[in-house]
């Protein structure tokens, strides 16, 4: 093997485009299974897809989140001169907001569909850890069958998987349940078994939605150490989500996409902060003249910013405010939902600006103070005028996980409500100096 192949990308995707073609229906539909594909190549000769009525249909229904801006009638552009490039041991981040072709895009990694145009290169095994990997599996046959079968699919040798059934079924805490037909599991424990063939299995990429685990929350937290531990054994990681505090977790690259096409990438700090921003900027709120929220954050102890986080580390969250015309009171709330229970964090005693400049307002929640889960964070203040009072909002979130150290010490989740009265708290606010 040369060295050019030693150090080739994983994955390798070039100017690549996808074309759906929507037909208004003037016939009933016909009958889907006696429909066929046929590969005919393009004009450019590249070998693709003739597809039929009703595997248009299927293609679409496979690509739903694209609809959102499909026309009535024509091609629709899915996709539009996307690349990049990923390497063995790498996470890659795709951004996106529903409609961006981020569900295309993974499709045509995994090969369910094909692309219009462009060039895909893919070197190794492919794992898929979206609906595509359950979806594969087959009812009526058992546990240690369909294990055979998505590993025949993926072009896994046989001995490979005979060695590797046992640790797939322990993996997943389905021990005994091999020879029990797949029917017959729970939708966790159908769930477990698709992810727990993926990522056992030694895959070279793995393709991932928002879906980086699955299960209850110790089996959730699982599944994202397993996740980590491939990407660290050499697997490259494709990963499509909204959630930046998952891609920031995972990948170190990241590419946004809209409406198809790319409109950033880099670093994966870089590119979340600038798919933030874009996210954000509907909901701005307009300036009151006098003061203004312009940045929040979540910082670890020792200062530097975090999107994980262990329950047995103190925490401070930050936030900016820039004060345009001084003379201005302000009251800072930061607010914490756990997906069931808000808590609402509000500094103690208004601060009164008699400069202009930028504030910095903090309050640090010592160690235990979170139980384990993912948080979002928002922020308000509510300042107090000379004419009237009025509250400002700052435009998105901040998103973050606690991970409990030890699965019988788990808080209560009534305990971040909790956390409003605490007298733990320390809360400071310092004008910042800058220049």
């Amino acid at each position: 093997m040369g060295a050019d192949a030693l150090t080739a990308p994983a994955v390798r995707v070039r100017g690549v485009s996808k074309t759906f073609a929507v037909r208004r229906q003037t016939l009933p539909a016909p009958i889907p299974w006696f429909g066929s594909s046929k590969r005919a190549p393009d004009a450019n000769g590249v070998r693709g897809i003739v597809v039929d009525p009703e595997d248009d249909e299927d293609e679409e229904g496979l690509d739903d989140d694209e609809s959102s801006f499909a026309p009535t009638s024509g091609p629709t552009l899915a996709l539009d001169d996307v690349s990049f490039e990923a390497s063995a041991g790498e996470g890659l981040a795709i951004l996106g907001a529903d409609g961006s072709g981020k569900s295309t895009l993974l499709r045509i990694l995994a090969r369910i569909t094909f692309p219009s145009d462009g060039i895909v290169e893919i070197r190794g095994r492919v794992a898929p850890l979206f609906a595509m990997a359950s979806s594969l599996m087959k009812l009526d046959r058992t546990g240690a069958e369909n294990v055979r079968h998505l590993a025949r699919f993926h072009g896994l040798p046989l001995d490979l998987v005979e060695e590797r059934m046992a640790r797939i079924f322990t993996w997943a805490d389905l021990a005994g349940l091999e020879h029990q037909p797949v029917k017959m599991y729970s939708s966790g424990m159908y769930q477990r078994l698709a992810f727990s063939i993926m990522v056992n299995l030694g895959p070279d990429v793995i393709l991932a939605d928002a879906m980086v685990g699955v299960g209850d929350r110790p089996f959730r937290r699982r599944c994202g150490v397993r996740l980590q531990e491939c990407v660290d054994e050499g697997a490259a990681l494709i990963l499509a989500t909204q959630d930046t505090a998952i891609a920031r977790r995972f990948c170190s690259r990241a590419v946004w996409l809209k409406e198809g096409r790319v409109i950033a990438a880099g670093p994966v700090e870089t590119v979340a902060d600038l798919y933030e921003e874009a996210q954000g900027a509907g909901s701005r709120p307009a300036p009151t003249g006098e003061t203004q929220l312009v940045d929040l954050g979540v910082f670890s102890s020792g200062g530097t910013p975090v999107e994980i986080a262990r329950s047995s580390e103190s925490m401070t969250l930050r936030a900016f405010i820039e004060v345009v015309e001084a003379g201005v009171l302000f009251e800072t709330s930061f607010v914490l939902f756990d997906g069931r229970t808000k808590a609402r964090l509000t500094q103690p005693t208004q601060e009164h600006a008699n400069e202009a400049g930028r504030y910095s307002v903090e309050v640090r929640l010592p160690a235990g103070a979170l139980p384990e889960g993912r948080y979002s964070l928002r922020v308000a203040a509510r300042l107090d005028k000379r004419k009237a009072s009025s509250t400002i909002k700052q435009r998105g979130q901040r998103a973050f996980e606690i991970l409990e150290e030890d699965d019988a010490g788990l808080a209560e989740p009534a305990a971040l409500r909790e956390l409003e009265g605490s007298t733990d708290l320390r809360w400071s606010v310092a004008r910042v100096v800058t220049g």
